[in-house]
């Protein structure tokens, strides 16, 4: 299966509801496919009587959900071990990745349900929970109404938009990508702030 950008169209077209379940599987599970064009193709379609849209709908949020929880075991399961044999001991010893693992676990519920809604921040979400051993029933339970609410979204904008699909995308996924971005910088400065008045006193 091609999963060049140009070929989303005929990937979904062909391969249907097995290959929207694979390749947001794919992208779920920390690989480069483009997922999003493709279930808003795959609405694009249904809105013109080719597809199904509940089916559409059900594909898309099996393979996001199975493709998250497979990023999270191979992290959790694997990450460390891996880190280490690569030499980066040092790196998951610091004080950096220790706060890191905080803000993930203080934050679970905003840091995992936002980051469904992009692509680039799902992957490394996934993965970073996976790292720090985020306790595993509230990302799983997180990222399924993550996951459902995401792709309800994207299949909207696919069904009710049509051709003019990709300049929402673009910049729905911009503002998904600069709201966390914003967040996690608000938090980190806020517990800089806590660990200084606890200093001075």
């Amino acid at each position: 299966m091609d999963f060049s950008l140009s070929s989303v169209f005929n990937n979904v077209a062909i391969y249907e509801y097995v290959g929207l379940f694979l390749i947001t599987y794919l992208s779920a599970a920390a690989l480069p496919v483009p997922a999003g064009p493709s279930l808003i193709t795959a609405a694009v379609l249904a809105s013109q009587g080719y597809l199904n849209i509940t089916w559409v709908f059900t594909a898309a949020v099996l393979g996001n959900i199975l493709g998250d929880q497979s990023a999270y075991w191979v992290s959790r399961l694997l990450g460390v071990p891996v880190l280490h044999k690569l030499g980066f001991r040092k790196v998951i010893t610091s004080d950096t990745y220790k706060l890191i693992d905080k803000k993930i676990t203080l934050y679970r519920w905003p840091i995992v349900f936002l980051s469904r809604f992009q692509s680039v921040a799902t992957i490394s979400v996934n993965i970073l929970a996976g790292l720090t051993r985020l306790p595993y029933w509230s990302f799983f339970v997180i990222s399924i109404f993550g996951e459902a609410l995401g792709v309800l979204v994207f299949a909207a904008i696919g069904y009710y938009f049509g051709t003019s699909w990709q300049t929402l995308y673009d910049m729905f996924g911009k503002l998904i990508f600069i709201i966390i971005a914003v967040f996690l910088v608000l938090s980190l400065l806020a517990s800089k702030q806590v660990s200084a008045k606890i200093l001075n006193k």
